[in-house]
């Protein structure tokens, strides 16, 4: 479970990984398979 400021912190890289069309998505050093990426619908953007 996240509290406040974690959730505000996965929002706002969620919305920057999604603008740049997944190529600026922070990732703790892994890049995301095609698997992993998230549709804009499964983001609810």
């Amino acid at each position: 479970m996240l509290d406040e400021e974690q959730m505000g912190e996965a929002q706002a890289l969620a919305a920057q990984c999604y603008e740049s069309s997944f190529n600026d998505c922070e990732s703790n050093g892994e890049q995301p398979s095609a698997s992993r990426k998230l549709s804009p619908q499964k983001l609810n953007m």
